[in-house]
Order: C-alpha cells, then sequence, then structure tokens
C-alpha cells in the first residue's frame, strides 16, 4: 500500500508540473500589458515600465516563471489587479461561504437520497416502491441528464449490446418504447 502512495504522488509532480506551465502560459498569452491595465490609460510611459521592472515583467519569461512557481509553493498568489488585496486572503474570504454551500448541498443530497434509496429497495411493489425506480431508469434509459456515453456504431453490430438509446437525446415515446423492449422499463 505504500508502494501505491508514494508512485501516486511520484505521478502527481509531473501532473502538477504541466499544470503550473498550462496557468502560467494563460497569465502571458492574454492580451494587453499588465502594468498598463494596472495604471490605467493616463499613465505615461516610463510609469509603465517602471511598473512593469517592479512586478518583474520585463525578466525573460523562464525567470517570471521560476520567481512565480517559488512564490506559489510557498503560498503567495500575489496581489489582486482588481481588488488590490492578496489573492490568498480574497480566496480565504470566500471559503466559509463556498463550505457552507457544499455542505447545504450534501445534507440536501442526503435528506432526499437515502429515504429513496431505502424505499426504492424496500417497498418493490406499488406506486411508493416504483415511483424511486421509475425516476432513475427513466433519467438513465431516456432522459439526457442521465444517458451513459454512446457506444461506438460498429459495422456488423447488434442494437441489443446496450439497454440504453446510444445517441443523447430528449426522451421520446420510441426512446421509451426501447427500453421497455429490453425490460428496463415499467409494463
Amino acid at each position: 500500500m505504500l508502494t501505491f502512495v508514494v508512485r501516486r504522488l511520484a505521478a502527481l509532480v509531473p501532473v502538477l508540473f504541466v499544470v503550473a506551465v498550462f496557468v502560467f502560459s494563460l497569465i502571458h498569452i492574454t492580451p494587453g500589458d499588465p502594468a498598463a491595465y494596472m495604471l490605467g490609460p493616463s499613465a505615461s510611459p516610463a510609469e509603465v515600465e517602471h511598473l512593469r521592472g517592479v512586478l518583474g515583467l520585463n525578466l525573460p519569461l523562464y525567470q517570471q516563471f521560476g520567481i512565480w512557481l517559488g512564490r506559489a509553493l510557498r503560498g503567495d498568489l500575489g496581489q489582486s489587479i482588481f481588488m488590490g488585496i492578496p489573492v490568498s486572503v480574497s480566496i480565504a474570504q470566500r471559503l466559509e461561504p463556498t463550505f457552507l454551500l457544499t455542505l447545504l448541498a450534501v445534507i440536501f443530497m442526503v435528506a432526499i437520497g437515502i429515504p429513496a434509496g431505502t424505499l426504492a429497495a424496500t417497498a418493490t411493489a406499488g406506486r411508493a416502491g416504483r415511483s424511486p425506480t421509475s425516476t432513475a431508469r427513466y433519467a438513465s434509459c431516456g432522459g439526457r441528464w442521465g444517458s451513459p456515453p454512446a457506444a461506438p456504431r460498429r459495422a456488423g453490430a447488434r442494437r441489443a449490446e446496450t439497454p440504453w438509446p446510444t445517441r443523447w437525446s430528449w426522451p421520446s415515446p420510441s426512446s421509451a418504447s426501447r427500453c421497455r423492449a429490453s425490460g428496463l422499463g415499467s409494463t
């Protein structure tokens, strides 16, 4: 188990490096000069050049990347251009509402999912047992939001390979009849 964890962590390093290069590239691909944007249209070229020097934007890209990566690894994400505060402070301000929203979603999911699953598993007969099961079958058999990925069409492939429609579409009477014919729909 320890070997598995070490291998997974070792595989994480190149992925994080590629992501860092991608994010850094996005910063430099965007049009416009950040220094000119920060100072506004009334800034003189000398002021823009001075700010470029302070921000390190006049250094070669590999040096900028090294400085940026070193600061990011230490947790210094820089200064927000729009808000004028450190980015880490801006992120910290939004952590509490994000956590609360996530917690509310999990509570809602558990409050609906566990009773519906229990009802579907225990009450197999009658309307109460068929309702959650039918909803799940409808969503997975014909609904666009729950359809499994489309299977590729091959020469000589049988239609009965998958019990769901092999193209993404809204539920229609024909897709419902196909699901019933394959034994998934209610009779």
